[in-house]
């Protein structure tokens, strides 16, 4: 069955594209910062690129994680059940970028997340949760040629996340009435009354446990990009990174390693068709989005952009997700769709 809001959204950005194309045609030798070669790259809002230039950048979109397992504990932390269910999000994010030396380029972002459970089993696992995240950078290029592209970049971020668990507080009264119980039991001979009742009642300890939960997680980056153009109509991007991740609900931090490469085709200069295809795969140690539900994550990306002025790009992303559950041994696909736009100054 086809998603109404994928047709809805793959409509829009046709119709986009139909009407800026009639406006005004590409000028390749205006070259905002991203053209190599005669080549203009188009973004990605999942793939960052390593141009120092200037530009405002938005997105929004949504998603789904389908079968995702929530194992249920006794008191004796043993796993007694897994419960499966789909789990939903909707996603947006700002981000501004300043070049403010022909070398050297500053950024600032804002974003936030909010994640749902689609059914009865995930709604009591997972409930609701939100977070949003701001952060900032820099970014240096390195190395220039008419081709070449290579820059190094730092990041920093700060994440919040808040969210209702009606499952772990229930485990959590279940596990703190089940120590009180323990421990009656182990007296013995002691008749159930009124009093006693009571007594139980006000002996169980919830402190610990609450049915709304915050955590903020502060994370570190430092990595390479690179761009090359071959050809007018074909460029390749590539990413290494590595830092510090910040884990939701976490002991300490995690080590972060992050690797990924995209190549986009523009077919302005092949066939004066203002559209370009990209193509991208990622692979991140520590998801930063959800390192309280999932640790590594694989990603495949494919966009559909409109290309035929320097100055403005707009694209629908779709994005296919290998996701390595934190709590269980097993691997969740998630599947999502972006319609991002930016505008380079």
């Amino acid at each position: 069955m086809v998603c109404p809001a994928r047709t809805l959204a793959a409509l829009l950005l046709i119709g986009c594209m139909g009407s800026l194309g009639a406006q005004e045609p590409r000028h390749l030798g205006s070259n905002r910062g991203h053209t190599l070669g005669g080549h203009v790259f188009q973004p990605s809002s999942e793939f960052p690129d390593p141009f120092v230039t200037t530009y405002l950048t938005s997105q929004v979109g949504a998603g789904a994680a389908p079968n995702l397992e929530v194992p249920v504990y006794n008191a004796e932390d043993s796993v007694v059940r897994v419960l499966k269910g789909d789990v939903g999000f909707l996603t947006m994010g700002v981000r501004y970028q300043q070049r403010v030396l022909p070398w050297l380029a500053l950024q600032v972002n804002m974003g936030g997340l909010g994640r749902f459970g689609t059914e009865t089993p995930s709604l009591l696992s997972e409930g609701v949760s939100a977070t949003y995240n701001f952060g900032a950078g820099a970014m240096a290029r390195v190395w220039g040629t008419e081709k070449l592209y290579v820059s190094v970049a730092v990041d920093y971020s700060s994440t919040h996340l808040s969210s209702v668990t009606p499952l772990e507080y229930v485990q959590g009264v279940a596990h703190a009435v089940g120590k009180v119980l323990d421990s009656l039991q182990a007296i013995g001979g002691i008749a159930l009354d009124t009093a006693v009742i009571d007594s139980v009642i006000r002996s169980i300890d919830l402190t610990g446990y609450s049915l709304h939960n915050s955590s903020k997680a502060q994370n570190a980056t430092l990595g390479v990009r690179a761009a090359f153009a071959p050809l007018p109509w074909l460029g390749l991007t590539g990413l290494v990174q590595t830092g510090l991740v910040g884990l939701f609900n976490g002991p300490s931090d995690a080590g972060l390693l992050d690797v990924g490469a995209a190549a986009d085709v523009d077919f302005e200069p092949l066939w004066r068709v203002p559209v370009g295809v990209k193509v991208s795969g990622r692979w991140q140690s520590v998801d930063q989005d959800a390192s309280d539900l999932v640790s590594s994550r694989t990603q495949f990306g494919a966009n559909v952009a409109y290309t035929g002025r320097e100055d403005f790009s707009i694209a629908l992303e779709l994005l296919f997700s290998s996701l390595e559950q934190r709590r269980t041994d097993a691997r969740v696909s998630g599947r999502s769709f972006l319609i991002s736009m930016r505008y380079y100054f």
